[in-house]
């Protein structure tokens, strides 16, 4: 998967404080790519090099919360690594209406890109897999017509 193949993305911007003040205060999906070229898979090439999604957490609950953590956090020294010793890196993002439904779109977005290439995205840490696998299996089971339960569920998955 290219980052030019996902659709109802934002424009790109450059990840910097500007772009995180222009990001939605909304649930969501957002995505980062390299601004320049594309790297090697497992199978294929890419240049998409995280996909997150928001939580149901207060903090995390946005679009740009979830920015604004990722451009401090000591944890995810990662990405200040990647702009160095890479190349800039960009995000984009697609605003949804429920927190709900940004899991299921990231969700569907990292199948696509799995299914594509054998692997996530390279930032996309072992525990995203875990849960990735978990909310899959999660959909698969529950009935059409009970979001309240798939929601519960899905909270259960996110938060612990």
């Amino acid at each position: 998967m290219h980052s030019g193949e996902i659709p109802s993305l934002s424009g790109w911007l450059l990840f910097s404080p500007e772009a995180i003040d222009k990001s939605p205060v909304s649930p969501g999906v957002y995505v980062f790519r390299l601004k320049e070229g594309s790297f090697g898979r497992v199978l294929g090439h890419s240049d998409v090099v995280y996909i997150g999604g928001t939580t149901t957490r207060r903090a995390m609950g946005t679009i740009r919360g979830r920015l604004k953590q990722h451009a401090g956090s000591r944890e995810l020294q990662w990405l200040r690594r990647i702009s160095k010793q890479v190349g800039s890196l960009e995000v984009a993002w697609i605003p949804c209406s429920s927190p709900v439904q940004a899991l299921m779109t990231e969700s569907d977005l990292l199948k696509r890109y799995s299914d594509d290439h054998i692997e996530l995205p390279p930032g996309n840490r072992q525990r995203s897999a875990v849960r990735y696998q978990q909310i899959c299996t999660l959909i698969e089971q529950c009935p059409l017509g009970e979001p309240g339960k798939i929601e519960r569920k899905i909270r259960s998955i996110r938060n612990g």
